[in-house]
């Protein structure tokens, strides 16, 4: 026995509906549910779902066609009570359509430029899912604890679409611990229908904020959140994630774990700062002996400076920290590799480095009243007499040298 199959997805949608001429009472039901299956044809998450949702309608509006038809045959007082329940029938389904504003989520990417973006698409998907499980659950009953199958169907689409997008990525940032995430989410996928619908919706919001980690770390032109995003304890918070939801864990569990990944994600300016200022230590290791008590002092104050910062954020502050660490940076690089008979001019110029660094970190100390702002200049002033002094001490040591050299000589 042969099977007539639908010749497109509207039709399995939408049955063959009677011409416009002919709906009657179902007239606004039929175009709503036409509205309603162009959107589910445009789906790419929720995708059963919205199917479900609008095939259910399409069922209940021909149900009614049937009891509206049933009318003739019946006696006049039953035919008074079947078109009263079918009007009644018609006011409810119309209601039910008319709540369902759309099936698709607002602003929802499968290729999040960065990790916000990421957060962005989880919140959107996630939020229309909840909304299309309680319209569904208006057509066809089911236990609270019930997962429909439909949803286990597009978490899995979406999870296996992600992790298609991941491997296609992950070259682009060359990290060992990554690929053990990538890994541990992959044994996720594979073996998803062992686990409970709850604890997977936390592996693919970990996998889509990886795949927009990945993207973040090839885009961003912050050098600071580059490495940062390339550390492994990044991706040892993702891998973990996976880890969980294949043991017996339970889904709280696994949420809180979720939430840590995110935090780690979520790396703040004041971080970022702690790292530019990591960085300026490095620098200071660097610095040629005629400057280093002056390399010393601007280290000292940008700490201070980070700590504080650290416990007041503010935008103007943000700002202020990465200027000044900036202009001090810049300085400490200029005076790498001078030589302790520097010509006038390349010390001239180092020195005016120092001055503007100076100037950028006094100008940032300002803002936090607990830091002695003037100190700075006073220990300036003092790293500078003990780089000349000890530069100085140490010229008159190898002239004396020299001139006992130049003595001994026939």
């Amino acid at each position: 026995m042969s099977t007539v199959m639908p010749t497109s997805i509207h039709e399995m949608l939408l049955g063959r509906p009677p011409p416009p001429s002919e709906q009657g009472a179902t007239g606004l039901i039929r175009r709503l549910l036409e509205l309603l299956a162009n959107e589910a044809v445009d789906s790419s998450t929720n995708t059963l779902l919205s199917y479900s949702l609008v095939k259910l309608a399409r069922e209940k509006g021909d149900s009614i066609d049937e009891v509206f038809g049933t009318i003739e045959t019946k006696p006049e007082a039953d035919a008074w009570a079947v078109f009263d329940q079918g009007v009644k029938d018609v006011y409810e389904l119309e209601d039910k359509l008319l709540e369902i504003k759309s099936l698709l989520p607002q602003s929802l990417s499968l290729e999040p430029d960065n990790t916000m973006d990421g957060k962005a698409g989880i919140e959107a998907w996630e939020s229309k899912r909840t909304e299309l499980l309680d319209h569904l659950g208006k057509f066809q009953s089911r236990a609270a604890d019930e997962t429909p199958w439909e949803q286990r169907c597009d978490d899995a689409s979406l999870f296996r679409s992600l992790m298609r997008k991941i491997k296609l990525s992950e070259s682009q940032l060359n990290s060992p611990a990554l690929k053990v995430a990538v890994d541990a989410l992959n044994n996720v996928l594979t073996n998803i229908d062992e686990y409970p619908s709850a604890k997977i919706t936390f592996g693919i919001k970990a996998a889509w904020l990886v795949k927009a980690a990945i993207s973040e770390y090839k885009s961003t032109t912050n050098p600071n959140r580059r490495r940062y995003l390339a550390q492994d304890d990044v991706w040892t918070a993702a891998k973990s994630v996976a880890l969980l939801i294949s043991s017996t864990a339970t889904a709280l569990q696994v949420q809180a774990k979720y939430q840590e990944f995110v935090s780690k994600l979520d790396i703040s300016a004041v971080t970022l700062a702690a790292q530019t200022y990591f960085d300026l230590i490095k620098a200071s290791i660097k610095v040629s002996r005629p400057f280093m008590a002056r390399s010393k002092v601007l280290v000292d104050y940008s700490r201070l400076l980070v700590i504080q910062y650290n416990g007041n954020k503010t935008t103007e502050g943000e700002e202020a920290v990465n200027q000044a660490i900036a202009k001090c940076s810049r300085a400490l690089a200029a005076a790498k590799n001078v030589p302790l008979d520097g010509e006038v001019t390349s010390r001239a110029s180092i020195v005016k480095a120092f001055e503007d660094a100076e100037g950028q970190l006094g100008a940032a100390l300002k803002l936090y009243p607990s830091i002695d702002a003037p100190g700075l200049s006073v220990k300036m002033q003092q790293a500078e007499k003990e780089d000349e002094d000890r530069l100085a001490g140490l010229k008159g040591r190898a002239s004396k040298v020299s001139a006992k050299v130049d003595n001994s000589l026939p």
